[in-house]
């Protein structure tokens, strides 16, 4: 039997095989050991993580870029899931509220330099994205 192990906060922490069956609310059934399904909040009956997009990476000086964050599935699809999540940059931070499972913030930087911005929900869901101010 193949199983999602799941952490407090319904996060995916491990996928593993076992010799029989496993009746927890912290082991989820799957068909096959998903490497992809760590990092991932189960809810709903779906293991949604973070993307983190913008629609370019390397900007000039005070350039302000807005950022994109979502929630997603396996497939890449946007979830209507709501928990708002923090973006952190450079020693500052934001909330982003996601309605409809999405949401925006704006970046800019006023020094040169790479900047990784971190996305994280309440529960430990993390995303990265990595921005070059020239």
């Amino acid at each position: 039997m193949l199983y999602a192990q799941l952490d407090a906060n319904r996060v995916c922490r491990s996928v593993s095989r076992l010799k029989g069956k496993v009746e927890r609310a912290d082991m989820i059934p799957i068909p096959d050991l998903d490497q992809r399904l760590l990092g991932r909040l189960y809810t709903s009956g779906q293991f949604l993580g973070l993307a983190v997009s913008a629609p370019k990476t390397v900007l000039a000086v005070d350039e302000i870029v807005t950022i994109t964050v979502a929630w997603v599935d396996l497939d890449g699809q946007v979830c209507p899931h709501e928990e708002t999540v923090t973006a952190r940059a450079a020693g500052g931070s934001v909330d982003v509220t996601m309605p409809g499972g999405q949401g925006e913030f704006d970046f800019s930087a006023d020094v040169p330099g790479t900047y990784t911005i971190v996305v994280s929900s309440g529960a430990g869901v993390v995303a990265s994205l990595e921005v070059s101010v020239q």
